[in-house]
């Protein structure tokens, strides 16, 4: 009686852990994997004042992408779209060589919209996300001047109605752009100390 009881508790077991192992993986046959190519622009190199490597303003310094995936709907098709945040699919990740790729399981037929934020770590900026809206908070009194941490990049893509692609990997490239304008001044020690 007892090895029967032992092992109608490890079937059990394992059922349930199956069942919630199903429950938080988010394949199924109504989703497509999206690939998305992520890429900082090249900038224009402005070499810093004695010759150092390192270009200014380079953008190596915004080394994570952070990214929310908004579901859109448009109820009654005339135009007025309502977004929701899908925090589960939202996320972070390194970027490397100002480049990097998620991919994300979307549903078919439905349409997204994918806002992308890269920065330093130590940057003194937060992303978030919510509700229907993504933000950026500025710590005013973390911020140095002249410091590379500062810099940042922006994007977003929609992809409307998701097709099914026989189970192909659907693929978009996304570029982003500075948020801020970059001003740099070359001018003698004379000029600056007069200025």
């Amino acid at each position: 009686m007892k090895k029967n009881y032992l092992f109608a508790l490890g079937a059990a077991s394992m059922l349930l852990m199956s069942s919630c192992q199903n429950d938080s993986m988010p394949t199924s046959e109504d989703t497509v994997p999206v690939k998305i190519s992520v890429a900082l622009p090249e900038l224009q190199n402005a070499t810093r004042a004695g010759g150092a490597e390192k270009f200014f303003g380079d953008g190596t310094t915004a080394t994570k992408l952070y990214y929310g995936v908004f579901e859109v709907y448009d109820q009654d098709k005339d135009g007025n779209v309502e977004r929701v945040y899908l925090p589960d699919i939202s996320g972070d990740k390194p970027i490397s060589d100002k480049n990097t790729d998620i991919t994300l399981q979307l549903m078919h037929k439905s349409t997204y919209e994918i806002a992308f934020w890269a920065a330093s770590e130590k940057a003194p900026y937060a992303c978030t996300f919510d509700g229907s809206k993504a933000y950026v908070d500025v710590n005013y009194a973390a911020m140095l001047s002249n410091d590379e941490n500062n810099d940042a990049f922006y994007g977003s893509i929609k992809i409307e109605e998701v097709p099914l692609d026989g189970g192909n990997v659907l693929n978009y490239n996304v570029k982003l752009y500075r948020p801020f304008a970059q001003l740099n001044i070359a001018t003698s020690n004379q000029d600056y100390e007069d200025a």
